[in-house]
């Protein structure tokens, strides 16, 4: 399994655990599009980069707080 793949997967399934309990919510489906794209490409990116000035563990969470960042204050 390639590192693409493996992040692919990885990204769906936070994405799907993301999704479901805004479906349950009866939420737009623009809305959890929208949720299940940025857990997918967050992994992609989490699993490709390498920050510098950061240990390896802090690298995902850095990548994830600014890509959600827009998403949060886009109210």
């Amino acid at each position: 399994m390639t590192t693409l793949t493996l992040s692919l997967c990885v990204g769906a399934a936070a994405g799907t655990l993301d999704v479901i309990p805004m479906l349950l919510q009866r939420l737009s489906l623009r809305s959890c599009l929208s949720a299940f794209c940025t857990y997918l490409f967050a992994a992609v990116i989490i699993f490709h980069c390498n920050l510098p000035y950061l240990p390896w563990w802090a690298d995902g969470m850095a990548v994830t707080l600014m890509m959600a960042l827009p998403v949060v204050l886009n109210f």
